[in-house]
C-alpha cells in the first residue's frame, strides 16, 4: 500500500485507524469472566454428548481395505485409526505361526493382497525384502528403463505442481 492509499484508506472503509479503535486498559469485553460461550447462547444444548460416537465410528469386526489395497480389520477401539485397525494377513499369520519377530514382514508370495491364505503368506526380513524389490536384480536394460520412467514421473508431477491454479 503507498502512502496515499494508507491516508485514505481509514476514509474509505469508514474506519479510523489509530488509538480510538484500540481497547482501552481496564476494558471489559461482554462476556469476561463467563464459561465457554454460555452468556445467554444455546451452547449448552448444542454441544457433543458424553459418551457419543460420531458418524464414522465403525463396531470391533469392521473391515476396510487400504489405498494399497491391504485387508484391515478393527480389533480395538481407541478411536485412533491407526491403532485400532489391524492388517488381517498379520492376524492370520500371528494365529497360524505366533508372534511377527521384530525386524521381519510378512508378505504375498504372489504379490496379489487381496490372496489371504496362509500358503500365500510368508516371513522375510526387511533386508531380504529390499534384496528382492531392488531394480539392481533386473537386466541393465530393464533398470535403465525403470530409472529413465521414474525421471519422467518426477517431471511430470513437478510440473502438474507448479502449475496448479
Amino acid at each position: 500500500m503507498s502512502g496515499e492509499q494508507t491516508k485514505t484508506y481509514g476514509v474509505e472503509t469508514r474506519f479510523k485507524p489509530g488509538n480510538k479503535t484500540s481497547f482501552k486498559p481496564g476494558h471489559k469485553p461482554w462476556n469476561y469472566g463467563l464459561k465457554g460461550f454460555d452468556a445467554g447462547g444455546r451452547s449448552v444444548e448444542t454441544r457433543f454428548k458424553k459418551g457419543g460416537k460420531p458418524h464414522t465410528w465403525k463396531p470391533i469386526g469392521h473391515e476396510r481395505i487400504t489405498d494399497e489395497g491391504y485387508l484391515q480389520r478393527k480389533t480395538t477401539d481407541t478411536g485412533q485409526s491407526k491403532r485400532d485397525y489391524v492388517n488381517v494377513h498379520w492376524l492370520l499369520w500371528i494365529e497360524h505361526n505366533g508372534e511377527i519377530p521384530p525386524g521381519m514382514i510378512i508378505i504375498f508370495k504372489d504379490r496379489n493382497p487381496q490372496n489371504i491364505v496362509i500358503e500365500n503368506l510368508e516371513c522375510i526380513s526387511r533386508s531380504e525384502n529390499m534384496r528382492r524389490n531392488t531394480v539392481h536384480r533386473l537386466p541393465k536394460e530393464v533398470a535403465l528403463a525403470a530409472q529413465l520412467v521414474g525421471a519422467i514421473n518426477r517431471k511430470l508431477n513437478r510440473y502438474q505442481r507448479e502449475n496448479k491454479s
